[in-house]
């Protein structure tokens, strides 16, 4: 390793097996053709990826991974396979705790079908990522741009809360989706939108569902609907 970060009693936090120095004069894709493929055998998952850090606990079980740009690891968890990037973390217990989606992955939670995935991850780390699991493989919190939660009130009132478009920070004249996160708490869920509005809505005085935006053009999907059974 060329860095390696301590616990105060002396127990390793992170280590870095290779600590970038990226700069204007040297890119992640240089930094990236110098790693080497790391092997990482958990009870959950197989990792044999470039890795650019992995965190412990105090105790000295890991907490998360980090890998680097474009590669992607192979996670089952709860008898559904997904396809992880930037990072993946898990529960003291070894049990997945996060991890970011590297398409959109369907996700079955207490309201429905959503497609999970963000298209604007932070990807700076493995240690907190937009898609969350409890410890028994059930869904805590799901980030998504193609589906949208519709919300019904005792009188009949319709809600709908789906990602939207806004202005980007970095480009002039130029539209970004902004997706919207689900939270699902025992009982109700917590909705936070694409202006970071956060709402809950208890299951005892809603009809809450979930539904697949119509208007939004998939970047990358599954090519067979029909050798596929995750939508049924």
């Amino acid at each position: 390793a060329e860095l390696v970060t301590f616990y105060e009693n002396g127990a390793i936090h992170r280590l870095f097996p290779l600590f970038g120095q990226i700069s204007g004069f040297w890119s992640e894709e240089e930094e990236k053709k110098l790693a080497k493929n790391i092997i990482i055998d958990t009870p959950m998952v197989h990792v044999e990826n470039k890795i650019s850090c992995i965190c412990f606990y105090i105790s000295g079980g890991i907490k998360s991974v980090s890998l680097y740009s474009g590669e992607t690891v192979t996670v089952v968890n709860n008898e559904v396979e997904y396809k992880a990037r930037i990072g993946i973390s898990f529960y003291e217990s070894g049990q997945i705790k996060s991890l970011e989606p590297s398409i959109h992955n369907v996700v079955k939670t207490p309201i429905g079908v959503i497609f999970a995935y963000n298209n604007d991850p932070m990807g700076i780390h493995g240690d907190d990522n937009s898609l969350k699991f409890n410890e028994d493989g059930s869904i805590k919190k799901v980030v998504t741009v193609a589906s949208y939660i519709e919300i019904k009130d005792k009188n009949g009132k319709i809600t709908e809360v789906k990602a939207m478009k806004k202005p980007s920070m970095l480009e002039l004249d130029k539209y970004v989706i902004v997706p919207i996160s689900i939270e699902f708490c025992e009982e109700k869920i917590e909705v936070t939108d694409s202006d970071k509005c956060k709402k809950c809505y208890a299951y005892a005085d809603y009809n809450i569902s979930s539904a697949y935006n119509e208007g939004y053009q998939f970047e990358n999907t599954c090519t067979d609907c029909s050798a596929c059974s995750g939508c049924s």
